[in-house]
């Protein structure tokens, strides 16, 4: 595609992009442009990039200070590990001690690309998102399956708070 000149810094092509991007959206004549303008975007980094970043000044600290950071980092996975089989936030704890301790081991590091890998992989695979795309699939049987629900519901509703029983208690 062609690339239409803009102002400095900004290049237009004839395309529409979905979703949502650093990009805007500008008219000229009937032709709807997408343009890229670098020095209005913000670059969006990476949890891994942020650390790949935060480890070079967090080696410059003094020993003291990496070996709290490294005692956090185990106690975190160490809570994390708890809370997969007790309650709690452990898909939140386990990464952030992860993050600590990747700044100063590489297994660490590796690591945390996993479990980010697969924790993004889970929110893909979602029942929330299976459902949704059930009922967009299946409208009719998704009617249904709800008024079967409701049915079912307002029946168990009726026999437990029937009048006989209300009487019965009195």
């Amino acid at each position: 595609m062609p690339v239409i000149p803009a102002k400095a810094g900004v290049s237009c092509t004839p395309r529409l992009i979905l979703g949502s991007s650093p990009r805007m959206t500008r008219r000229i004549g009937d032709e709807r442009l997408n343009c890229y303008n670098p020095v209005m975007t913000e670059r969006k980094f990476t949890l891994i990039e942020k650390l790949r970043r935060n480890r070079l000044s967090h080696r410059q600290r003094s020993k003291i200070f990496r070996f709290l950071v490294i005692l956090a980092g185990m106690l975190l996975v160490l809570a994390g590990l708890i809370m997969l089989v007790t309650p709690g936030p452990a898909f939140v704890v386990l990464p952030a001690g992860l993050y600590l301790l990747a700044l100063e081991f590489d297994w660490a590091e590796r690591l945390l690309e996993k479990v980010l890998k697969r924790a993004e992989q889970a929110q893909d695979n979602s029942f929330v998102k299976s459902t949704v795309h059930f009922i967009k699939k299946y409208p009719k049987i998704s009617a249904a399956l709800f008024a079967i629900l409701v049915t079912i519901v307002v029946a168990v509703v009726i026999l437990i708070v029937s009048p006989e029983t209300i009487t019965n208690r009195v």
